[in-house]
């Protein structure tokens, strides 16, 4: 039951379990004997998940590898259904799963089309009313008329995703199929994804890339080995699941003043000692001027484990919603760090960020080569500032351009004229 007309999808304690065959002779006896399954063990691939998503809203799912990602959007989609609980649907449910799922293989794109579409209810007329737009989004040139078992991935996506968007679908289901799409089509998704929300199209995304789910999503759901870990806020959500990935240590919740880090982990906790940000007047900056410039000073122990060779001090700037907007560390410079234990390090920049509210996140990392940054400490906001401007800037940041202008003159004037016309004769 719909708690009120917004909500397109309900999942209700649901549970999804898998038996766990020993051998295929106790597959064969679940198969003839149903009472024989009871008896085998199960894989919980979901247990006790209850959410809700309201009509045009995003909702991020994360989670590591394994951890039901891909069987919740399954069972969502309808593809199966839960041992447990209940989930309910309301509208069209387009889905982007498994890589070319929907499509046969020996039919042309053309023929997938409408065979596709028809699978996510459209009706042969509408089909054949967005043929067209459907072909020219894919971009696939003379291969819409091949089978698409000579199709590449990313041809795959292509299509897929052109057919998903194009039936109009109530809810947009997307499970990592885009991240094998080159960068330029990616682009021309998400900005058709962005058109159709403004028009009440709700999105389901799943992704292992925490900035496009930061971004794009209005709420994050984290699960972990098949349990709801965390629901809720995208930044909130995000950094706790980023701490757990490279720290696998216990999220700091003690802290509740709202200037207060959010996110604070690392095996070495303390090692950074102080950390302040300061005008040209040397007054701890709390409100930024344009063009300013700032000094961000860092006093911090290197922990007696910390590897010289690779071990840095890093800094980035964040909007309140979690996307990174500077970053810098001194691993990209080469770090010189002696041997001694207490070190303070400044760095100075001028002010480029237009008006708004930002966060300070530090960390004492190690990049050892062609590894994962590991973390000594990681302090999420610790500390807050805001951007004052005089005059309205559009974008994120402006750096220092230069800029020159000059006249043309009469004879060059003909010659791009001549060129132009050149070019235009060639088409």
């Amino acid at each position: 039951m719909f708690y009120s007309p917004e909500v397109v999808i309900v999942c209700n304690h649901v549970a999804k379990f898998y038996p766990l065959y020993p051998n295929p002779l106790i597959r064969l006896k679940s198969l003839l004997f149903k009472n024989h399954q009871s008896k085998l063990p199960v894989f919980k691939a979901l247990e006790d998940i209850s959410f809700e998503v309201k009509k045009g809203q995003t909702l991020g799912i994360i989670g590591n590898n394994g951890a039901g990602k891909s069987t919740l959007l399954q069972l969502i989609s309808g593809i199966t259904q839960p041992d447990q609980g209940q989930i309910h649907v309301h509208g069209r449910i387009a889905a982007l799963l498994e890589l070319g799922a929907g499509f046969n293989p020996d039919f042309t794109g053309k023929e997938n089309i409408f065979t596709n579409a028809a699978l996510l209810g459209m009706s042969s007329s509408e089909i054949a009313a967005r043929l067209t737009e459907i072909i020219q989004f894919a971009e696939l040139g003379e291969f819409i008329d091949k089978p698409v078992k000579t199709y590449s991935s990313g041809m795959y996506v292509r299509l897929a995703f052109a057919i998903a968007i194009h039936v109009d679908p109530t809810i947009l289901i997307v499970d990592e199929a885009l991240s094998v799409g080159d960068a330029r089509f990616q682009a021309k998704c998400f900005e058709r994804i962005k058109q159709s929300k403004q028009q009440g199209m709700t999105l389901l995304f799943c992704s292992h890339d925490i900035g496009a789910v930061k971004q794009l999503c209005d709420e994050v759901l984290w699960l972990d080995q098949g349990t709801l870990k965390q629901y809720g806020d995208p930044l909130a959500v995000t950094s706790n699941y980023m701490s757990f990935c490279f720290a696998g240590t216990e999220q700091d919740n003690s802290l509740s003043d709202t200037n207060a880090p959010i996110n604070h982990w690392g095996e070495n906790k303390g090692s950074i000692l102080s950390c302040s940000l300061q005008n040209e007047q040397g007054e701890t900056a709390h409100i930024i001027q344009d063009d300013e410039l700032i000094t961000l000073t860092i006093q911090f122990m290197l922990p007696p484990s910390a590897n010289l060779n690779h071990v840095g001090v890093a800094f980035a700037i964040r909007t309140l919603n979690g996307m990174d907007l500077v970053v810098h560390s001194t691993c990209e410079e080469g770090s010189c760090f002696s041997s001694s234990i207490l070190h303070e390090i400044r760095f100075q920049f001028r002010n480029f960020l237009n008006e708004g509210q930002y966060l300070l996140v530090v960390a004492i990392e190690e990049r050892p080569e062609l590894e994962l940054p590991f973390y000594h400490e990681f302090i999420e906001g610790l500390a807050y500032f805001s951007v004052h401007q005089t005059k309205k800037k559009f974008g994120f940041f402006l750096p220092k351009i230069t800029q020159k202008i000059s006249t043309i003159t009469a004879s060059s004037t003909a010659s791009i004229v001549d060129k132009f016309i050149s070019l235009e004769e060639q088409k």
